[in-house]
């Protein structure tokens, strides 16, 4: 299975569970805004969005402008992280508060758990209290 066939199955995964998925990754060179992730995954009756950055195998490495807008969306207060595994989706939709997923499916990747790890410590301590404070240059 490549990172194609990894995306279409995590894309069936979550619609069979009643989510919307939104796909933005592209084969070739776009008009899309550097670095925004594969798909975003929006569940309305739950109220949960999702953005996914989907990666396979020990190449699929983020580069430093996807990292950036991960980090920027977790931010502002959104919930982002990258996925290599099912393990690692189960693991990232749980913690957005879809208790469906069976997080027992094996070993998330240390990469995913820092992100949505993230998401508890940004929202608990970090957010700015005006705009000037949070502001951050993407990479170049």
């Amino acid at each position: 299975m490549g990172e194609k066939a990894f995306e279409a199955s995590v894309i069936e995964a979550l619609k069979i569970l009643g989510y919307d998925v939104d796909k933005f990754s592209q084969p070739r060179n776009t008009m899309q805004t550097l670095g925004i992730p594969d798909l975003r995954a929006r569940h309305l009756q739950r109220k949960i969005i999702v953005w996914l950055e989907v990666k396979f195998g020990k190449r699929g490495r983020l580069s430093a402008i996807q990292r950036y807008w991960l980090e920027s969306e977790i931010e502002a207060g959104g919930k982002a992280a990258p996925v290599w595994t099912g393990a690692d989706l189960a693991f990232v939709m749980r913690a957005a508060g879809d208790t469906r997923f069976d997080v027992s499916l094996g070993e998330v990747t240390p990469t995913c758990r820092s992100f949505v790890d993230a998401w508890s410590v940004w929202s608990a301590t970090c957010r700015p209290t005006d705009a000037s404070q949070g502001s951050r240059s993407p990479p170049a």
